[in-house]
């Protein structure tokens, strides 16, 4: 669970700025501990990763990733690939007892 923009950006390899401004125009999946604008917010990784994978960060501003950040974006989709293949095969081999 991330319990600030601060935690939300850092996770995505972004600044806050852009965070809020993903929350606002893309429907990035925050919550806020009020329902109004301008309070507290927390995200919760998984759903991130969710909407990372609808609306992958290189169609949203693909000319404007820093390469730190590029790099951070390719490891968590690596990441992602894996743990999806991973979780697959383990199904797999539920399935088959």
């Amino acid at each position: 669970m991330l319990n600030s923009w601060k935690e939300i950006a850092g996770y995505m390899g972004r600044g806050v700025r852009t965070v809020q401004r993903y929350e606002r125009e893309y429907q990035l999946p925050v919550r806020r501990v009020r329902d109004k604008a301008h309070t507290s917010v927390l995200a919760l990784a998984k759903e991130l990763d969710d909407w990372l994978r609808l609306k992958p960060l290189h169609s949203l501003e693909s000319s404007t990733i820093d390469p730190r950040s590029r790099h951070l974006l390719e490891e968590h989709k690596k990441t992602i690939s894996t743990l999806e293949s991973s979780l697959l095969a383990m199904n797999e081999r539920l399935a088959e007892g």
